[in-house]
């Protein structure tokens, strides 16, 4: 299984998530590959009720009101690029076409006060 040195610095954006959600009451869905996996302990979470873990990112995603990702490395780590970018290429959202549909509601209530479900 592949480790990262960095792996506190891999979820952050995660971990962030899951902090609000045990503050918020909410409930995240995670998804990584293997060896990215979050560590509660480094996230300071008090325990597991508010996220659910998958393998599969598409299940993950599943009745999901929001889906979101962090950028898969970061400056100062460029050595580790090519294996993150092996092991992140099933872990993409497509951020173009959902702000698209984002805009269209956003400019349909801007216009008309309401948006159709």
């Amino acid at each position: 299984m592949q480790r990262s040195p960095f792996k506190g610095l891999i979820n952050n954006m995660a971990n962030t998530w899951l902090q609000a959600a045990e503050l918020l009451g909410f409930t995240v869905h995670v998804s990584t590959p293997s060896g990215y996996e979050i560590d509660a302990k480094v996230a300071d979470l008090k325990g597991s009720a508010h996220y659910k873990v998958f393998q599969d990112p598409l299940e993950a995603c599943q009745g999901a009101d929001l889906v979101t990702t962090d950028v898969w490395t970061s400056m100062g780590y460029e050595v580790e690029n090519e294996a993150r970018k092996k092991a992140f290429a099933d872990w993409c959202v497509d951020e173009a076409e959902n702000r698209m549909h984002v805009q269209k509601a956003l400019i349909e209530f801007l216009l008309l006060g309401r948006v159709n479900a």
